[in-house]
């Protein structure tokens, strides 16, 4: 299987990541491709879901959680809150509080905000505001998780379970010693009203955004933005974290109160450009790896800061593990930034999971903050005309006044964050398209593709599906043996492999592939000899006991292949 996101996972209902009906294609699948090349695939019907309308919500922000919630069949979204801010002529940090508010909907597109008695804003005794901390500080990145109504584990007073990061403590709980910002634990019998459940003893390191995740034995992990010195290149002086370059981090915890120290998870590598850093924590759920079935691998959202353009944007990521390595196929985004001023053309920032539709299992969504501006105020002129009017000397650099006006460009010379404004935005996916190989060529030039070799033990026997769109060309595929048997079916099987020491099992060559065109199908099965082979095969003594596919595409897109 192939695949990369930052950790997001498909919330079942409980918020627990939970593995999906699909297959998806990582880079260590394979151990040869020529003239191939991944494809990414958009989401669909991107929206708008849920405007701005009250004082206290000008941004609504993504470091939330959006779920079907299995006790009432309703779509429920946490999310973050921000209020709305007059900036006359001032660099005021006014109406940086963030607060977690709540809304629900039948149908995942209509949502409504309940007026609830909980937090007041200004002269509004009745808002949807759940929680705030009392000094204006910010709480976010609200981990929300739903107890499984057919096997609890909690008592009814704890149902949901939320991790939040504060800055001050909320309900009364204690402040951490180890960092300025800490993680809370809270409970709630209904999602609204919300108990102090404790502090956590969480690592040391960890920057402004993290999201947690449940796993279905209870343990927990988590994927926190930290950062380290840019490296030559990727310094950009008017980035708020000029010097720094943003990453990835793991941890985890049994029971969600004592957590391990940090690992590496992800950071920029040789194919990003100047600049490029994660901003945040990745969304996620729990696919199927290709081939022998129940081998999961975790598939996300990861959200990548174009720190020259200042403008955010979510590109696939994958995780065997949800450790390091995360694996981004392309770097192409997966839901394309719109035209400046309209929402989701600035940035957009991803929630703690995906979620399947509740009434067709062929659909999966992707729900998001997209904001109508950038991360920082790059083109502003405000701070040379501060300096101009304070009587600083022109100097050579940036301060020469003049020649930034005549040369009708302008950049900030001061690091610069700005307000986020943004609405809740859903883009949608078929399960299992999101990413898949092509021809890198194009036209009369096939891809062609070699797995890594899998154990006759959990293939022979099995049929061959492949998720495909061969409407315009083909694909055709063959089974592939190593004749010295140095062929591996561990993740690093191409060590001591020959390519040209892996021949076709006699009548399971290209030649004898029935040829799949003209049709567009998630489970297509592969066959041999006009039908007469619609099973893998078992190998002889001699031909050893591991077999590889190769798959040749012509105009075609394959998504992922199972055995089954």
């Amino acid at each position: 299987m192939l695949l990369f996101s930052v950790l997001t996972c498909i919330a079942r209902g409980d918020g627990v990541p939970t593995a999906i009906n699909t297959t998806v294609i990582l880079p260590d699948d394979l151990i040869s491709l020529h003239f191939a090349a991944y494809r990414t695939e958009h989401g669909k019907n991107n929206q708008v879901v849920m405007e701005p309308q009250y004082p206290w919500d000008e941004e609504i922000g993504g470091k939330g959680t959006v779920l079907v919630d299995p006790y009432d069949n309703k779509y429920k979204i946490w999310y973050i809150s921000q209020p709305t801010l007059d900036i006359t002529g001032s660099l005021s940090g006014a109406g940086t509080q963030r607060m977690i508010t709540y809304a629900e909907s039948q149908d995942g597109v209509t949502w409504t905000r309940p007026m609830l008695s909980i937090v007041p804003f200004a002269n509004y005794n009745k808002t949807n505001i759940l929680l705030n901390v009392s000094d204006g500080q910010s709480i976010q990145y609200a981990c929300v998780f739903i107890d499984n109504p057919t096997a609890p584990r909690f008592p009814p007073a704890k149902r949901y379970e939320m991790m939040v990061m504060a800055m001050s403590p909320p309900l009364g709980l204690p402040k951490c010693t180890t960092s300025s910002k800490c993680m809370f634990r809270l409970w709630s019998s209904d999602g609204l009203n919300w108990n102090p459940g404790e502090t956590l003893n969480f690592p040391e390191g960890f920057s402004d955004s993290l999201y947690i995740n449940r796993r279905s034995d209870g343990s927990y992990f988590g994927l926190v933005k930290t950062s380290t010195d840019a490296p030559p290149g990727a310094y950009v002086p008017f980035d708020i974290a000029a010097g720094d370059i943003r990453t990835l981090a793991y941890t985890e915890s049994d029971n969600g109160t004592v957590w391990s120290p940090l690992q590496r998870a992800w950071s920029p590598d040789w194919r990003d450009s100047p600049g490029t850093q994660i901003i945040s924590s990745v969304s996620t759920i729990l696919a199927q790896s290709v081939g022998p079935p129940n081998s999961s691998v975790y598939v996300g959202h990861i959200p990548i800061l174009h720190a020259l353009s200042q403008r955010i944007s979510l590109q696939w990521t994958a995780s065997r593990t949800g450790q390091y390595p995360w694996f981004r196929p392309t770097r192409f985004d997966a839901i394309p930034l719109t035209e400046m001023g309209e929402y989701g053309s600035g940035m957009q920032w991803p929630y703690r999971n995906f979620v399947p539709d509740r009434d067709d299992p062929t659909v999966i969504h992707a729900y998001f903050s997209g904001c109508q501006g950038i991360h920082g105020d790059i083109h502003s002129t405000w701070p040379r005309e501060l300096f101009k009017d304070a009587g600083f000397p022109q100097t050579t650099g940036v301060f020469q006044w003049d020649e930034a006006i005549a040369t009708k460009d302008s950049h900030s010379p001061v690091r610069t964050n700005i307000w986020f404004r943004g609405a809740l935005m859903r883009a949608s996916w078929t399960q299992g398209r999101f990413w898949g190989i092509v021809p890198a060529a194009g036209r009369d030039i096939p891809g062609v593709i070699v797995t890594k070799g899998y154990d006759t033990n959990t293939s022979s026997g099995k049929r061959l599906f492949a998720n495909l769109n061969a409407t315009r060309g083909y694909i055709v595929a063959e089974v592939l043996y190593d004749t010295t048997s140095k062929l591996r079916t561990s993740l690093s099987s191409e060590h001591g492999v020959e390519l040209a020491n892996l021949v076709p099992v006699p009548g399971y060559s290209l030649s004898d592939c029935d040829n799949i065109t003209k049709v567009d199908n998630p489970s297509r099965m592969v066959t041999w000899g006009n039908g007469k082979h619609t099973t893998l095969p078992t190998l002889t003594t001699n031909q050893g006991k591991v077999i590889a596919i190769r798959f040749v595409i012509k105009e075609a897109v394959l998504y992922g292949f199972q055995f089954l």
